[in-house]
């Protein structure tokens, strides 16, 4: 039988979100009169959430660096750099709803995340842009 070892990147992101302290990121997000609270985040749930909000940040602040950045090399570095923040933080919304609806069996169900760590259930929303953004904002 083959050995297969698990990528250092892999290793590395495990790493970031078990060393993540959720109270420095937590949802913002009030929640509404729709919003229906169905559980609490469990602890390693919000340390996901606070990880996908920072980098969030990271990839913000990195925006604007290139917007100020001289049109040189340096540029392309940051361009590689918000692409990898971009790709880490995709990779972190999809593995906290991913690890919310498998704790709560919500499966196919449309959650959200509300200020106090709160997991609701929300109505659908009838916006087409909800979904694309949604995940990025606290909730789908």
């Amino acid at each position: 039988m083959e050995s297969t070892e698990r990528p250092v990147v892999l290793d590395s992101f495990l790493a970031e979100i078990e060393a993540m302290d959720s109270s420095l990121f937590p949802p913002g997000k009030k929640i509404s009169p729709e919003d229906k609270v169905i559980a609490m985040a469990s602890p390693y749930s919000r340390k996901l959430f606070a990880l996908t909000r920072y980098y969030a940040r990271e990839k913000e602040r990195l925006m604007v660096e290139l917007k100020y950045a001289p049109h040189d090399e340096s540029a392309g570095s940051v361009m590689a750099q918000i692409d990898d923040m971009q790709h880490r933080e995709s990779v972190a919304v999809a593995l906290f709803w991913f690890c919310v609806s498998s704790e709560l069996k919500t499966w196919g169900k449309n959650l959200g995340i509300r200020s106090d760590w709160q997991i609701v259930s929300a109505p659908d929303n009838q916006n087409p842009l909800a979904g694309l953004f949604g995940e990025l904002f606290g909730g789908r």
